[in-house]
């Protein structure tokens, strides 16, 4: 037969398992919660565009700049090497012709680049001037196969030629 001293001490076994269970689940929802908490303020594909509230703001003003390079009938042809060096570089060049097919030489062109997959990785570039009266080429780090996102920007004069465009990207050879 059990005495009361070996009761006692199941008895505190017991209440020390539990309190062990509960204090265990309660570590457990800790950890959990700081480690979504650090997956979903670290995660690069997330991000917040800059400042979009003021381009909503002047959706109008955009609009009517949009609509004016369209009207200056410049045709572009964007191409992108396959091939990337060791790095990851690529070269990415704008063909721009006006209506008559003639080259257009502008006194400045620039651009911006994301992957689709790490939008808070934005590249800003200046172009130079490719081999080809009109046509202009960067080098781009663009490592990753997928959808890429490009904008570019150029000025001739009091002209502003604009143009967003996406490219799909295949793995590099």
């Amino acid at each position: 037969m059990a005495t009361a001293g070996a009761d006692g001490q199941v008895e505190s076994r017991s209440a020390w398992l539990w309190i062990g269970m509960v204090v265990a689940f309660l570590t457990l929802q800790v950890l959990l919660g700081v480690a979504s908490v650090v997956l979903a303020t670290n995660d690069l594909s997330w991000s917040v565009v800059p400042d979009y509230h003021v381009g909503a703001m002047k959706w109008d003003e955009q609009r009517a700049a949009q609509r004016a390079s369209d009207a200056l009938g410049w045709k572009h042809e964007i191409t992108i090497d396959q091939t990337a060096d060791m790095v990851g570089m690529r070269t990415v060049r704008v063909h721009l012709v006006d209506q008559l097919g003639e080259p257009v030489l502008v006194d400045r062109m620039e651009g911006a680049i994301f992957h689709h997959a790490r939008g808070a990785q934005l590249v800003r570039f200046e172009m130079t001037r490719g081999a080809r009266p009109g046509v202009y080429e960067v080098q781009v780090r663009m490592r990753r196969p997928g959808l890429w996102e490009m904008k570019f920007n150029a000025d001739r004069g009091t002209d502003h030629w604009m143009v967003t465009a996406q490219q799909e990207l295949a793995e590099s050879r």
